[in-house]
């Protein structure tokens, strides 16, 4: 206890680590309840004034282009987006259309526009479609399949009729004997649908080294200022404010005062929340929420905090809610209340008071100079995902190290096909496992008259083979010197696969990218490894309107996976009779 002039103050001390007895308050008599609350000041009255209403006035910028920046930091032409555009969907939509599946995707297109007309109709329009705009498949021979031969049976390449002129459609279906006003109302129908069946997009925001997604959003421009908030590390799902730094190297006039303000009239509401104290302290409480019940340990430092606050000062703050514009960053300018006595009261930022070795920082952005130049920091409310659905993972890669062999693996478990379906690697590699020729030798197939004796016979391999759908990352050297750079690498052993190489070795799929040199920094692939998939999701933006996009994400993997490499190995021969 300390004690001075004027006042005496009462500090308590945890004996326990339970603090249940002490916040019960227990009484004995009625009298002594009432003396204890005119000792607690229960019927003393306070000169003291309560605010009735706030003038606050903010200043907003509305986020008007997505800009690319490569893994260098070296940024890209602007991108300009519409107020009502999903932030996710703009970033992680890729080019759908001329993707793996566009087979499947023109073909349904050119299935849809024939739906528009009569069987009789269809007849005719048919045969000239698929004489003039056939479709074709893909140069790769995965995914062929009868689902995909029944649709080029019955459609044509709808993808290729969309980026044809008007007057040329009208003129190729003029045959048909179909009146032109017919055609010309039809296609634009059928337009209309095509446009906004996907968001497809040519991707620049993926970046393969890191395995994320790297950006910039820009503001519009208000005088000198022009702020742009920087995202170098997101891994797909949701966007959210801490996945933004303010830029300062690219924004301008961040120690400028918007011209553009808005003032709220804005009447101050208690906080409230599910168990709150009773501002009176022999009142009866809400018994559904106790915290005399919570359990603190001595280095509980966080929940001894929450209990104090809701147990001392919870009825001493109020709630200002300030609407504001969705996908734009705001700064509050003023804050003026306004008391029951008359009185005026300017409150300056929190940020500002505190300096800049402040350690309260929540909600504000990484690298934002406000507070030291005496402005509230800047808040942004990104226009992003809220609910929407998303598919099962068309492709999926695992990257993991192998400590046994000293590398690094790609292991492309599942890969999307022409035909729209998602197919495992691993079942396609284990139909053809036993045709694959061998540092042994070809393993032919047994004659159809095999013994028993025949079909269990032991077999020596010098090597193990690896599934071809493991891809092997190396280090990469420079000058004599090994960086921190792993560099996509090749199986000796694939050249055994003959024929069955082009669909059976190596990455197949978009995420590792087989058309081009591919490599990905050490410190990406973690020792629990990590798993990048794509996949297909559908929401609806501010106005409404479907969007469906196909993006990818990136998620911490369970365990560390080893290729169980041996040599000098004798199995049981797993060839079949023919």
């Amino acid at each position: 206890m300390t004690q001075r002039d004027d006042w005496t103050r009462i500090n308590g001390r945890h004996r326990t680590r339970n603090t249940r007895k002490g916040l019960q308050a227990r009484i004995a008599d009625p009298l002594w309840t009432l003396c204890r609350q005119w000792q607690f000041g229960g019927f003393q009255g306070e000169d003291a004034a309560s605010p009735i209403k706030t003038e606050l006035v903010s200043s907003s910028l509305n986020v008007q282009n997505i800009i690319p920046v490569d893994e260098a930091g070296k940024t890209g032409k602007p991108l300009k987006i519409d107020n009502t555009a999903l932030l996710e969907a703009e970033i992680e939509a890729e080019d759908v259309i001329n993707g793996i599946a566009s087979p499947r995707i023109s073909a349904e297109a050119g299935i849809q526009f024939l739906r528009q007309f009569s069987s009789g109709q269809q007849r005719k329009l048919l045969p000239i479609l698929q004489t003039k705009l056939p479709l074709k498949l893909n140069d790769n021979k995965i995914g062929k399949s009868a689902f995909l031969d029944r649709l080029i049976r019955k459609s044509f390449d709808g993808a290729k009729m969309s980026n044809m002129r008007l007057a040329s459609v009208l003129s190729l279906l003029s045959a048909s004997g179909i009146a032109e006003n017919t055609l010309e109302k039809k296609l634009n129908l059928w337009h209309s649908y095509y446009q906004d069946r996907f968001l497809s997009k040519n991707q620049q925001h993926w970046q393969s080294p890191r395995q994320e997604y790297s950006f910039a959003i820009q503001t519009e421009k208000q005088g000198q200022t022009q702020p742009v908030l920087q995202s170098t590390a997101y891994n797909g799902g949701q966007l959210d404010w801490y996945h933004f730094n303010l830029w300062t190297k690219k924004s301008t006039g961040l120690d400028q005062k918007l011209k553009k303000t808005q003032p709220n009239y804005l009447i101050p509401t208690p906080v409230r929340y599910a168990g709150m104290p009773a501002e009176r302290f022999w009142d009866f409480e809400d018994g559904k929420v106790f915290f005399g019940g919570l359990a603190a340990n001595s280095t509980d430092l966080a929940q001894m905090i929450l209990t104090e606050f809701a147990t001392i000062y919870s009825n001493d703050w109020y709630m200002l809610p300030l609407p504001v514009p969705s996908g734009s960053i705001t700064r509050v300018e003023t804050v003026t209340v306004y008391d029951c006595f008359g009185e005026k009261h300017s409150i300056k930022p929190t940020a500002v008071n505190d300096g800049k070795n402040r350690d309260w920082r929540f909600f504000e952005l990484k690298g934002d100079p406000s507070a030291e130049k005496g402005f509230a920091p800047w808040l942004y409310s990104p226009r992003t995902l809220l609910g929407g659905q998303e598919d099962k993972p068309v492709e999926k890669v695992i990257m993991t190290r192998d400590e046994m062999a000293n590398m690094a693996w790609a292991i492309e478990e599942k890969l999307e096909t022409q035909s729209g379906h998602t197919m495992s690697r691993h079942a396609e590699y284990m139909r053809y496992r036993d045709q694959i020729v061998t540092y042994l030798g070809n393993s032919d197939p047994l004659p159809d008259d095999a013994t028993e004796e025949q079909k269990d016979a032991w077999v020596y391999r010098l090597l193990s083979i690896t599934p071809p759908y493991w891809v092997p990352f190396s280090p990469e050297i420079k000058d004599n010197k090994t960086t921190n750079t792993l560099r996509r690498s090749r199986m000796r052993e694939w050249d055994l696969l003959g024929e069955l190489k082009e669909t059976l070795a190596g990455g197949q799929g978009k995420i590792l990218e087989p058309d081009k040199p591919f490599f990905i920094y050490e410190e990406e692939i973690p020792r629990g490894a990590i798993e990048i998939t794509r996949s297909y999701q559908a929401a609806r933006d501010a106005s409404g309107k479907l969007i469906v996009w196909n993006g990818r994400k990136k998620r911490p993997s369970s365990g560390n996976r080893s290729s169980d490499r041996t040599v000098d190995m004798v199995e049981i021969n797993k060839r079949v009779a023919s």
